[in-house]
């Protein structure tokens, strides 16, 4: 892993410190126009993704991007494919052309470079590279397979706050695909050694008409057919990187 300026314990306290700001300061300006609240997390969301870069000296987590083999190349075309599908079948690509005709354009962007620059830079800034360091300290035999985990787990249950206003039904689903969703973006992180492009991939997941959205719960069915593949690819591929990048720690 590359030569962190701060300790994993650092990192780690520090993605809880702006976890936490943001709740805190979300039921401070509980009253405030939408538009503030989202200029408000897109500023919090760039703040901290330019802490996790200062935190480890740059975009990256491994000291050099992986070389990729045969069965990583596959996997990985496989994990693409998984994603493509999910995008297809939540609708993606068909909500980013119907924002470019929503009068809420600009609201809708907002919120999407927020939500993306917020939880990558606390989840996959902070969070999962403090979870590698720790993992490194400790030794542990699946480095990759654990910090991304730990850290996608962690990011799963940050959700757990929509309990305050929406349906446990709903809520449980977050907790699921968020969870997939993690591993997936952890897996991308490790695989380019960019934190822009699991940024970049949740900025275009959430970037559609959601202006006044109140999310409703899905088919568990649907869930499990669409998220399902994507973790149990990325974990195979974090299980295949572990091995190949274990002498760069």
């Amino acid at each position: 892993m590359v030569e962190n300026r701060w300790s994993f314990g650092r990192q780690l306290y520090w993605g809880l410190i702006f976890f936490l700001g943001f709740v805190f300061l979300s039921l401070f300006f509980f009253d405030e126009s939408e538009r503030f609240k989202n200029l408000f997390e897109l500023s919090l969301g760039l703040l901290a993704v330019l802490v996790a870069c200062y935190s480890k000296r740059g975009l990256k987590i491994l000291k050099y991007r992986p070389s990729f083999r045969r069965q990583t190349r596959w996997l990985q075309w496989l994990g693409l494919g998984c994603l493509l599908y999910m995008m297809l079948v939540g609708h993606v690509f068909s909500s980013i052309y119907a924002l470019f005709f929503d009068r809420h354009f600009l609201d809708d962007t907002l919120v999407a470079l927020g939500a993306a620059t917020l939880e990558e830079g606390i989840c996959r800034g902070f969070l999962l590279s403090g979870f590698l360091g720790l993992a490194v300290y400790y030794g542990f035999k699946r480095k990759l397979v654990w910090a991304s985990f730990a850290a996608a787990v962690t990011f799963s249950g940050f959700h757990l706050i929509n309990l305050l206003g929406t349906p446990v039904m709903v809520v449980s689903q977050q907790l699921f695909y968020s969870l997939a969703m993690g591993v997936f973006l952890a897996a991308s992180y490790f695989a380019t050694n960019n934190l822009l492009v699991p940024l970049g991939i949740h900025f275009l997941l959430d970037w559609g008409p959601s202006y006044n959205y109140q999310p409703q719960p899905s088919s568990w069915l649907t869930l499990l057919a669409v998220f399902l593949p994507l973790l149990l690819v990325s974990s195979w591929y974090l299980v295949v990187l572990d091995r190949q990048v274990s002498n760069y720690f």
